[in-house]
């Protein structure tokens, strides 16, 4: 929590100008998503509540977004006093288990990878899980287990850390805008078949992992040789879980 909130206007601006977020984790994660109209939707992990609002402007009845962080929690909140949509933002530390109402979509952007321990991914997934209805969907988006580092600096970002890559080893985000970097963050490493066993145990009966694709702007922008080397390479992918 005190790292996000040292960094948390930092990582606002990054993410308005990341093009890994405009082009690919933005448009792949909102087509995920899919048709919201009048859906009930808990964000997590929603940070400053970039995609919370995605997720209101595109139909979502009702939509709350919880985070650890109470700056990024107050940047959300202080959008919303602004630019008023309805959204209820709360603070909530996911690896204690709460159930917070019943909702058709849990979104988790980014948030698995902070698990320090298999138990606090246990956790998380038991968040997830509590709070969706019976055949509701848990859509996750993070770092792909088979490509722990990756320098994607032309991307906006890079994974490091030390190898070989472990179980449970601290890894580094590093966020960039124009080449120069702007914050860095710790993650910790998991396995795929971590995660999914988490997912499995808390009771999701069906998992998909789905990679991202670049959006038509983004190839209209850039050409499609520009991406290659993250689509060679995919270091986000994302995860599709149903109760």
């Amino acid at each position: 929590m005190e790292e996000y909130d040292s960094i948390a206007e930092e990582y606002t601006r990054n993410e308005e100008e990341r093009i890994q977020t405009i082009y690919l984790v933005g448009p792949s994660f909102m087509n995920l998503l899919g048709n919201l109209r009048g859906l009930n939707v808990l964000d997590l992990a929603c940070g400053s509540g970039r995609f919370t609002r995605k997720i209101k402007l595109a139909g979502a009845k009702k939509v709350v977004g919880a985070d650890i962080s109470n700056e990024m929690i107050r940047l959300a909140k202080k959008e919303e006093e602004k630019n008023h949509l309805g959204i209820e933002y709360i603070m909530l530390d996911v690896t204690q288990p709460k159930k917070i109402g019943e909702f058709d979509i849990v979104s988790a952007s980014f948030l698995f990878h902070y698990a320090k321990t298999k138990k606090e991914l246990f956790n998380m997934c038991k968040t997830c899980y509590e709070n969706l209805n019976e055949g509701g969907r848990l859509i996750s988006i993070g770092p792909n287990p088979k490509y722990p580092l990756t320098n994607h600096k032309k991307y906006g970002f890079t994974l490091e850390g030390n190898e070989p890559v472990r179980e449970g080893d601290e890894l580094i985000t590093k966020l960039f805008s124009e080449n120069k970097e702007q914050c860095s963050f710790k993650f910790y490493h998991w396995k795929k078949e971590t995660y999914e066993k988490a997912i499995r145990d808390i009771g999701f009966r069906v998992i998909n992992c789905i990679p991202l694709k670049v959006s038509k702007e983004g190839i209209e922008k850039y050409g499609r040789e520009f991406w290659k080397d993250f689509l060679n390479k995919p270091s986000i992918i994302m995860i599709e879980a149903i109760k």
